[in-house]
C-alpha cells in the first residue's frame, strides 16, 4: 500500500483575515498508509480530537504521496 503525508489546516474567514489572523495548523504532518489519497484524508478526519474540535467549514486537508 502507498504511504501518504497528511496535514489539516484551518483557514481564517475573510473577516478574520482582515483582523490579521493567519492559517492555523490543526493536525500533522502525519505519515499514513492508505489505499489512495481520499482514504488517507479520511484517516486524518477520523479518530482525531484536534480535527474534530476544529470548524469543519474552515479546514483544508492536504495530502501528498510520501516519497
Amino acid at each position: 500500500m502507498p504511504v501518504y503525508e497528511v496535514l489539516v489546516v484551518e483557514k481564517p474567514t475573510i473577516r478574520e483575515k482582515e483582523d490579521g489572523k493567519l492559517e492555523k495548523l490543526v493536525f500533522g504532518p502525519e505519515i499514513t498508509i492508505a489505499s489512495d489519497e481520499q482514504a488517507a484524508a479520511l484517516t486524518a478526519l477520523t479518530d482525531n480530537d484536534k480535527v474534530n474540535a476544529a470548524d469543519k467549514s474552515k479546514i483544508d486537508i492536504l495530502v501528498r504521496p510520501f516519497a
